[in-house]
């Protein structure tokens, strides 16, 4: 009976030591999921708060108006983008925003990164490429300037667009306050690729690389990218500084026939017929240019006029 007691007890003991495992075991399974979910909601509501378009309010001033944008609201996006791209890895929109901001608070190597890494899980983005080359470009740096813009010019703009169109987490909630339309965004694409092949041309100027200078001015004239007076006139002065004089007059004057107040067009077409020895022609030429710059007076040049853009 004694016996048959002490397995009673020792039956008992053994049920409620393994009950209170499995209730210890329950307990922290749902401590865990509680916790997760907290932590889930947390996120939530921080990229709501984001997602917002009242809280990209400098950074749309920004786009607008180049007002500069506070160092403590910029520091506030790249924190955001950070915690972003950590729930969302492959975000490539993502990652080119961080560029944008770390480009915004002149810090170039962040910037560089991170556009790099869009670029990794998306290679087919106008703007990335694009961004890249105005990077390098403004830092002196023309051969990596080069490398990328010859890459801007070959991607495809069906790609660009959906890339934008499809953000819907981080470039329109900023196009929306920004009050630009999708139709907007397809200008905006053409004018990408137009500032792509003057940076390309430029790049090459600065490399003294006249013969792909006068290439991609020709393609770009094909390509028909807009604004071809500018095209004829940097195809115009590569054919100078290779000392091709025909090619040289006929491309300033047709860029002179688009625009007649193409001051630099009148300038080096002047030193064209100087070195032919056309020394009234040269002089004709040389006057209107400084007339023409004279009416004109200081302006950005093409190149101060570049800069980093999100869409």
């Amino acid at each position: 009976m004694r016996k048959l007691s002490v397995y009673v007890f020792n039956g008992v003991f053994f049920v409620l030591k393994r009950s209170m495992v499995w209730c210890l075991f329950l307990f922290l399974i749902t401590y865990f999921i509680v916790d997760y979910k907290k932590l889930e909601l947390g996120n939530k509501m921080k990229l709501a708060h984001y997602q917002n378009p009242a809280a990209f309010t400098d950074l749309v001033e920004f786009l607008k108006e180049e007002k500069p944008i506070p160092k403590d609201k910029l520091n506030e996006y790249i924190s955001y983008y950070k915690q972003f791209i950590k729930a969302n890895p492959q975000s490539a929109d993502a990652y080119a925003m961080l560029g944008f901001c770390f480009y915004q608070s002149q810090q170039y190597r962040e910037a560089i990164a991170a556009y790099q890494k869009a670029i990794e899980i998306n290679p087919r983005v106008l703007w990335l490429y694009y961004n890249l080359g105005v990077i390098y470009f403004k830092q002196g740096d023309f051969a990596q300037a080069k490398d990328y813009l010859k890459k801007a010019v070959v991607t495809k703009p069906p790609d660009t667009f959906e890339f934008v169109r499809s953000s819907k987490q981080i470039f329109l909630p900023i196009a929306t306050q920004e009050n630009i339309q999708l139709g907007n965004l397809k200008g905006n694409i053409k004018d990408g690729y137009r500032e792509s092949y003057l940076l390309l041309i430029l790049s090459y100027y600065h490399l003294e690389n006249f013969i792909e200078m006068r290439s991609m001015a020709q393609r770009a004239l094909i390509t028909n990218v807009g604004y071809p007076a500018d095209f004829y006139y940097y195809s115009g002065l590569a054919s100078y500084h290779l000392k091709d004089f025909e090619k040289a007059i006929t491309s300033l004057q047709s860029c002179i026939e688009k625009r007649r107040d193409h001051d630099e067009a009148f300038h080096y077409l002047g030193l064209v017929y100087q070195e032919l020895g056309q020394a009234e022609l040269s002089q004709t030429n040389l006057r209107e240019a400084q007339m023409l710059h004279q009416m004109k007076g200081d302006y950005p040049s093409l190149e101060d006029q570049m800069k980093v853009r999100i869409y």
